[in-house]
């Protein structure tokens, strides 16, 4: 009959053995591309609406809370007030908001017309959410401001995140197979 201690020692060494071949070796991690993408949503408002807009924080946390419902980050809201050339004011709220993405491949036009059209869901689901607290823009427009890949190239971990690749790195991830 086998000890109890000598067969823990067994099982735990299996276990160990199991760990250490599912991380595998620092082949296995995927080189990859970070890219980001900044936008801008200009909502043009009426004259009576600029200024009350400005002072309620609830609509302006739920429009942070829209756009990060689709993974992007807002990076700032500006209130102005244009003078038009012919005469008058425009009253524009403008957003700006960043993506980033991560792939194993550069970007394809395809997908970048992917990332347009959910900018656009963004502002169409904040421009409801306007209408529905008595806010009516006049319109609205969304423009992609940068787009920009990442010269550094980054690298998906075991726990799949996206970290900037080094070959230090990759060195003390490597697991040495028997």
């Amino acid at each position: 009959m086998i000890n109890k201690y000598a067969l823990g020692t067994v099982v735990g060494a299996a276990l160990l053995a199991l760990a250490k071949s599912k991380l595998g070796s620092g082949a296995q991690m995927k080189k990859g591309y970070k890219e980001t993408f900044e936008v801008t949503i200009d909502f043009y408002l009426d004259e009576n609406d600029f200024l009350p807009l400005q002072e309620r924080q609830d609509i302006l946390d739920q429009i942070k809370s829209i756009v990060e419902s689709y993974g992007s980050i807002v990076d700032g809201i500006e209130f102005r007030e244009i003078e038009l050339a012919f005469g008058g004011n425009d009253y524009l709220m403008q957003i700006d908001i960043s993506k980033t993405h991560f792939s194993e491949r550069q970007i394809q036009s395809y997908v970048m017309n992917d990332f347009e059209s959910e900018f656009y869901k963004t502002a169409d689901k904040i421009h409801f959410m306007l209408k529905e607290n008595n806010i009516l823009p006049d319109d609205f427009n969304v423009g992609i401001t940068n787009d920009y890949i990442s010269g550094h190239p980054y690298i998906q971990n075991q726990s799949g995140e996206w970290v900037p690749y080094s070959k230090s790195e990759l060195h003390v991830t490597k697991l040495r197979k028997r």
